[in-house]
């Protein structure tokens, strides 16, 4: 408390359960604040220790269990939620990828060129084109009176390429849709084509579709020049409506917005439907396109967007995210492990789990014990032994100062306190080639994620040149080590892993409202990619 007010210069007294960024402790004083407490109680403490543990109440229960770890010199693994099976053991029905398709920033249109784009490590950032909105009109070095700061952002092609004959729509009503819509029904169609999936087979399998999307700016567009089309035009829960009308599909039809995490929240929606056996089936697809300036103005002003248009995930110079376009899905099947079901398997998938930060430093600040709380959730969902077994994990990495030592934070609590005898876990950073795709984030990264434990191959993140200070990545008797791969690093001879044994893989997916996911992934070692 006394630290607290020497920050904040106030004698008045302090609340222990109100936030203390909302005192008016800024990023700066919260390092001050950890300095203080660092001199006067003589522990360690992370740079971020104030955004996870927001108010006196929570810092002074963490700093007595610090205390007394301190004086604990065994080093003990993170627990998960409770005792669960081996992953291995995993018996009886579970839920396989059979479809997949994406179109993402350089890499469109399929998995295949986008797997390309990631060997090679391309940077996807260019100026965003005048075809979505005259940006020079607002571009300039100050963030005021409606003006942005940057014009870089990830784009995608043929957003206006659309045969509506084929999907049985009117050239008027088409011309009319939100182009999300448009490419969320060709992307669909493309994973379920990809599973074998014949457009109006009868939907025997009851199939749900769960889309994940935001930046809705099409949604009150129309005013006097309305027409019948206008209010299926643009709806947001037309995304997922229309794909399900189209495809005559009869299983829950959601479009889920939690900003950023929204398309990794669909696919832990869709698991829990297929685990109450509601639907036996479903498609899980998110969509982001940059259609208007107003998400720029907004961004800008709220100082989220790197000002020289670069997403430096993990970097020392990080300064915020890059805006970026994508579409991905993949349609998800309750199978046996041992299935007769002649669609390929790309990978199953293990567990997931979302959740919120309830009462952080902020709204919009990143938490890590919830982070950490929504990671264990998912490893107790997946049924995994040990966090250790996990080889690679897609981080949310949306590249800021202190965003990202948090979740590198949270990351080592689970993954790494007390398996210092396991092979590094490989971190992965996907924003740092095609920027932060938003709605699509999640997918995109599931997606990556896929792929990479496919071909046994983790690829390269870009821009890092100097680790953020604040992130503490020292191997010790205790933590297990990470690895920022800058080249493509074979994950067999890394972990010693023999080709005949599956793959374990994770990926992140945080709303910047405080809606957080995590999914576990599994890739048999039979599989043979044709990505």
């Amino acid at each position: 408390m006394t630290a607290a007010k020497s920050v904040l210069n106030d004698s008045t007294d302090l609340s222990a359960d109100a936030p203390l960024q909302e005192l008016g402790i800024d990023s700066l004083g919260a390092i001050e604040f950890r300095d203080s407490v660092q001199s006067a109680l003589n522990v360690r403490l992370s740079a971020t220790v104030l955004f996870d543990h927001p108010t006196v109440d929570a810092l002074t229960k963490f700093l007595l269990q610090e205390v007394g770890e301190d004086n604990d010199t065994e080093s003990k693994p993170a627990a998960l939620v409770e005792p669960v099976t081996p992953f291995e053991a995993a018996a009886g029905v579970e839920v396989a990828v059979v479809g997949m398709a994406c179109r993402f920033p350089a890499s469109d249109p399929n998995p295949r060129e986008f797997w390309r784009m990631l060997l090679k490590a391309k940077d996807c950032i260019s100026d965003v084109p005048l075809s979505r909105f005259d940006i020079n009109a607002y571009n300039t070095k100050a963030s005021t009176d409606g003006k942005i700061y940057t014009c870089a952002g990830g784009t995608i092609r043929n957003i206006d390429s659309f045969d509506c004959h084929f999907f049985s729509i009117s050239p008027l009503e088409a011309k009319q849709m939100d182009p999300r819509q448009r490419v969320a029904l060709e992307v669909s169609y493309e994973a379920l084509s990809d599973a074998g999936v014949e457009r109006g087979a009868t939907d025997t399998d009851v199939t749900g579709v769960f889309v994940g999307s935001m930046n809705h700016e099409t949604a009150l567009e129309g005013g006097p020049c309305a027409t019948a089309f206008t209010v299926t035009a643009a709806h947001i829960s037309i995304l997922s409506n229309r794909i399900s009308y189209v495809n005559g599909f009869s299983g829950p039809s959601v479009t889920l917005d939690t900003a950023c995490s929204s398309s990794l929240v669909a696919l832990d929606f869709a698991l829990s439907y297929m685990a109450s056996q509601a639907i036996s089936q479903a498609l899980v697809l998110g969509v982001n396109l940059m259609l208007r300036v107003e998400a720029y103005q907004q961004t800008c002003k709220a100082h989220m967007l790197s000002i020289d248009g670069r997403c430096k995930t993990f970097d020392a110079s990080a300064n915020g995210y890059v805006r970026s376009e994508g579409c991905g899905a993949i349609l998800v099947k309750a199978l046996p492990r041992h299935s007769t079901d002649p669609r390929a398997v790309y990978a199953w998938i293990r567990g997931a789990a979302n959740n919120h930060v309830g009462r952080s430093a902020s709204l919009t600040a990143p938490n890590g014990p919830a982070q950490q709380a929504v990671i264990r959730a998912a490893l107790h969902d997946a049924q995994v032994k040990s966090p250790a077994d996990v080889s690679v994990l897609e981080a949310h990495g949306t590249g800021t100062s202190l965003g990202d030592p948090i979740e590198i934070g949270a990351i080592r609590a689970v993954y790494c306190n007390g398996f210092a005898d396991s092979p590094p876990l490989i971190v992965g950073a996907l924003k740092s080639l095609m920027g932060h795709s938003e709605g699509a984030a999640g997918i995109a990264g599931l997606i990556k994620l896929i792929l990479v434990l496919q071909h046994r191959m983790a690829t390269p993140n870009l821009h890092l040149n100097m680790l953020n200070p604040h992130i503490d990545v020292t191997r010790s008797d205790k933590y297990r080590g990470l690895m920022f791969p800058s080249k493509c690093v074979p994950l067999d001879g890394l972990f010693g892993i023999h080709e005949s044994q599956p793959l374990l893989g994770a990926v992140s997916s945080f709303g910047f409202g405080g809606s957080n996911a995590h999914a576990i992934v599994e890739v048999a070692p039979t599989f043979k990619s044709t990505w």
